[in-house]
């Protein structure tokens, strides 16, 4: 009768053969113990909390100022506060129209942002917006200002508060070591290794999620795998490689194997 066996494999981006700090390869080189894998247990993983809550990828939207052609608002990615941020909307608003005539406020009630420009009607457009989930507005608006009248400024308020909170999870990604799973349903599917919170983790900082339970982590394969050579990549609730830098993540899981 076959005994089981595991080897504990220590993953580190900084490891890697190429790729980067978020979607990288590493060789742990041919071994017989990892060459007929039955199945695998996540023991733990890192990922430091780094994701601006602006980035690169959410720091856009589709304005139509006036009776001008839709133009981009795009502020700087970076770690925003309510008023650095509507400072800072403000001043890319400002740019585009090449006057001081723009106003952004959050209602002391509802907390919801308001768009007051003192001269000509504008309309946001969803198609191409990257920052509308931040701005507290839907992903289907293509929504215009309302106008009072004569002396009133033309206003809109996002139908949600704004949300400058950032990432909140990681998901380990791994189509070697992972059996097909969601992230998010809309989005489809996607081999999702394992996962963890930001919830208490300042941005700047390390999160740690230790598995304490290895039974409920463990992933079995139809037929033995060879994990000599391993790709991952570290994304969002949204699919998106999360944004670390060239800072270190690191995965252990147990590989388990027969002899």
């Amino acid at each position: 009768m076959a005994e089981i066996y595991y080897r504990r494999v220590i993953l580190n981006n900084t490891q890697r053969i190429s790729g980067t700090a978020n979607a990288f390869t590493i060789d742990l080189k041919e071994t017989f113990n990892l060459q007929n894998v039955t199945h695998i247990a996540v023991e733990s993983l890192s990922v430091p909390n780094l994701q601006y809550n602006v980035s690169s990828t959410t720091n856009t939207f589709k304005i139509r100022i006036g009776a001008g052609l839709t133009q981009d608002c795009t502020i700087d990615a970076g770690q925003y506060d309510i008023t650095t941020f509507l400072t800072a909307l403000t001043g890319a608003l400002d740019t585009l129209s090449g006057v001081a005539e723009w106003t952004l406020t959050q209602d002391t009630l509802t907390r919801k942002l308001k768009f007051s420009n003192s001269n000509q009607i504008f309309t946001i457009v969803e198609g191409g917006s990257t920052m509308l989930k931040i701005l507290g507005f839907d992903f289907s608006v293509q929504k215009t200002a309302t106008h009072l009248g004569p002396g009133s400024p033309y206003t809109m308020y996002a139908e949600h508060m704004p949300d400058l909170g950032g990432a909140q999870s990681a998901f380990w990604h791994s189509d070697t070591l992972a059996n097909s799973s969601t992230i998010n349903g809309s989005t489809g599917s996607i081999n999702v290794l394992s996962y963890l919170s930001f919830h208490d983790t300042p941005f700047g900082g390390v999160c740690t999620r230790h598995i304490n339970d290895i039974e409920l982590s463990k992933i079995r394969y139809s037929q033995p795998r060879n994990l000599s050579v391993i790709r991952c990549a570290i994304r969002d609730v949204d699919r998106n490689l999360l944004d670390i830098g060239n800072s270190e993540a690191q995965l252990v899981f147990r590989a388990y194997y027969e002899i």
